[in-house]
């Protein structure tokens, strides 16, 4: 049987070193700074400043928890660019941390949304290319969507935020006489693509109306 001196002696052999490992590797902040665009097209131009006051050792920028560019930062005042960096559709947080003799250090975070060209919408009402002369405009968001504007003939009618896969109303509209077009722009802040969908109006004929006669 193990004394309970014996046990506190073992915990505490086992828990100073892990604590001192966790004050080594927690990462403390420094002076760097990492910018980029907040909104992109699938690609980010990258600026990473370092001051005096930031650690010499291997410099790391990770996507996420991603490493993707590392160099060798001296201690002394840089900045390293990073043209072109490839991210995925989504939001992002770029980081920076520096691995030196004193354990580690990170920057703060920046945050980017990368973004794709906007699939076009798919129209679900109304069906078939015919509709009456006020009817529903029903709509589905495609991937890369952030919102989805309605024209009408050339008039433009609504903009609505939307998410992809979403369903959207736009209401009520009335058609005029013939066929009309319907135009709908996916948007998102880099980046457009429209829908576009003629739809004949149908023209009911009017009841026929009989007249009698009782004047005899």
């Amino acid at each position: 049987m193990v004394s309970r001196s014996t046990l506190g002696s073992l915990i505490l052999r086992i828990a100073v070193p892990l604590t001192l490992a966790a004050l080594v590797l927690a990462p403390r902040a420094f002076a760097s700074s990492v910018v980029a665009p907040t909104n992109v097209f699938d690609r980010a131009d990258v600026q990473v400043s370092l001051t005096a006051s930031d650690p010499a050792g291997l410099a790391m920028l990770f996507v996420d928890s991603t490493l993707a560019r590392s160099f060798a930062a001296s201690g002394a005042p840089a900045s390293v660019s990073f043209p072109g960096l490839p991210l995925a559709p989504g939001p992002h947080q770029l980081r920076l941390l520096i691995r030196s003799r004193s354990g580690i250090a990170e920057s703060p975070a920046c945050s980017v949304v990368a973004w794709q060209k906007p699939v076009p919408p798919l129209l679900l009402t109304p069906k078939g290319g015919y509709a009456s002369q006020l009817t529903p405009i029903v709509v589905k968001a495609g991937p890369g969507t952030a919102s989805l504007k309605l024209t009408l003939n050339g008039k433009v009618l609504s903009t609505k935020s939307a998410a992809p896969g979403q369903v959207v109303s736009f209401g009520n509209v009335t058609l005029a006489g013939g066929v009309n077009t319907l135009s709908i722009a996916a948007l998102n802040p880099v980046s457009s693509t429209t829908g576009t969908f003629n739809v004949r109006r149908l023209d009911f004929p009017w009841p026929t109306c009989i007249v009698i006669d009782k004047s005899e």
